[in-house]
């Protein structure tokens, strides 16, 4: 053996490997090396295949020409080792052995997930607005009645690029009311809560001689927002409409779409503008969706009361026949 005192030296020929022919797939095999004292100090289990280009008196070959079985190919691997030995290899894993080191291609991939964005938790759905009497006057009197509950429907941008919408409900305990009357415009101002500011104004056909809500504008802050000034505006609408002097009122959600991103959610709303006697709702007009809901519970009796109808008189009819068969004795 090589004295230890020198750097690097040779360890042995591992292998002198004679192939008749170029090999494109060999099958692995088991080779061992002996020293003198008939000890193995290396084994292999491999495999290998030659890829080689030659030119020949008839021309180039390569490993795919037929001519070329008669190519003699040698292999031989030479193992070093330093002059302060070899270091032990650590286990890679507990399934495997601490003599045992694999290469790179042979270890697995790292299999870690990006981590998952956490999703926004929904915005509580809130309950029903309260109801709240809202009036408007003027140096004519009163020219706005209205009973109604309201809740806003925004969508908006929050900071971290999310897309939410939220309810919101005016509270009438945290809101004024205040609004002006005029020839044909009156409007209804409410301050809620010290960051919203809602606006109604009801205009008037004078053709026709009715009244609507026209316009809705809202300013608020919404403090998650990207941009926490919130604003919207339509004016022209056509919601909400009765006969001067006659009052509007729906005991259904009225549904008022203001804008893309914004909406009114109205709750058993009554409302009366310009002409209003007495400081009293005149006579009331029903909204469509109260009306729908009233013909289904007719629409049911109406046809029960038939069923029973054609039911009394299937019996008499029987009952008839029944009598016809016998003569008075």
């Amino acid at each position: 053996m090589a004295a230890p005192g020198s750097a690097r030296r040779p360890l042995l020929l591992l292998l002198l490997l004679l192939l008749l022919g170029l090999v494109h797939c060999a099958s692995a095999a088991m080779f061992m090396v002996k020293n003198g004292n008939g000890t193995a100090c290396i084994m292999a289990n491999f495999s290998a295949a030659f890829s080689v280009n030659y030119d020949t008196k008839s021309g180039p070959k390569s490993p795919r020409t037929p001519e070329s079985t008669d190519v003699a190919l040698f292999l031989s691997l030479d193992l070093t080792v330093t002059a302060d030995g070899y270091e032990k290899p650590r286990p890679e894993s507990p399934s495997t052995t601490p003599a045992e080191t694999r290469c790179e291609q042979d270890r697995p991939s790292p299999t870690t997930a990006p981590p998952v964005p956490p999703s926004p938790s929904p915005s509580p759905v809130p309950e029903s607005p309260s109801v709240d009497k809202y009036n408007v006057s003027g140096t004519n009197g009163t020219c706005l009645l209205a009973s109604m509950g309201l809740q806003l429907n925004l969508t908006y941008e929050r900071k971290d690029n999310t897309t939410v919408t939220r309810l919101l409900n005016i509270n009438p305990n945290k809101t004024s009311a205040s609004g002006s009357c005029g020839a044909h415009l009156v409007t209804l101002e409410l301050h809620s809560e010290g960051t919203t500011v809602l606006l109604f104004q009801f205009g008037m056909n004078a053709s026709s001689s009715r009244f609507f809500l026209q316009g809705i504008q809202l300013n608020t802050t919404l403090p998650d927002a990207r941009d926490p000034a919130f604003k919207a505006a339509n004016g022209s609408l056509r919601a909400l409409q009765a006969t001067v002097g006659n009052s509007y009122k729906c005991n259904a959600e009225e549904h008022v779409r203001v804008t893309k991103a914004f909406s009114v959610n109205i709750f058993k709303v009554w409302v009366q503008a310009f002409k209003v006697e007495g400081g009293q709702f005149g006579s009331v007009e029903e909204c469509l969706l109260d009306e729908n809901n009233m013909l289904i519970p007719i629409a049911v009796g109406g046809a029960l009361a038939g069923l029973v109808l054609i039911v009394l008189i299937a019996y008499l009819v029987g009952r008839k026949r029944s009598h016809a068969g016998y003569q008075t004795i």
